[in-house]
């Protein structure tokens, strides 16, 4: 999981270009999900805070929804209407944008 500056995380979630990263990554990283608290807990490392599946229900928040940085374990307080946990800042990554090269038909000087 991705750690940034505080600099950089704030950048980051005000530019909102980034995702929340996918359940399918975490348990690709051997993060394991407890049904009952609804939490992801990573078990290579004990003092990693857990994060609770209600971050998968958001599409995006903001610079406002965000109440505090903790940079000694680097995680933030998120708040919004349905969710109040602290989560890794690692949770967000860039959003990655592709273009598509755009192909021209454009034929030889010979050929006109």
């Amino acid at each position: 999981m991705k750690t940034y500056t505080k600099e950089e995380f704030i950048e980051l979630v005000n530019s909102g270009d980034f995702n929340i990263i996918e359940e399918s990554l975490l348990e690709d990283e051997g993060w394991e999900y407890d049904e009952i608290s609804g939490d992801y807990t990573n078990p290579f490392d004990e003092d990693s805070i857990a994060i609770n599946d209600s971050l998968f229900s958001l599409e995006t928040f903001s610079m406002d929804n965000v109440k505090e940085i903790d940079m000694s374990d680097n995680t933030f307080k998120l708040e919004t209407e349905d969710i109040e946990e602290w989560f890794p800042m690692g949770v967000i990554e860039k959003e990655e944008h592709l273009i598509e090269p755009i192909k021209l038909d454009i034929p030889d000087y010979e050929e006109l």
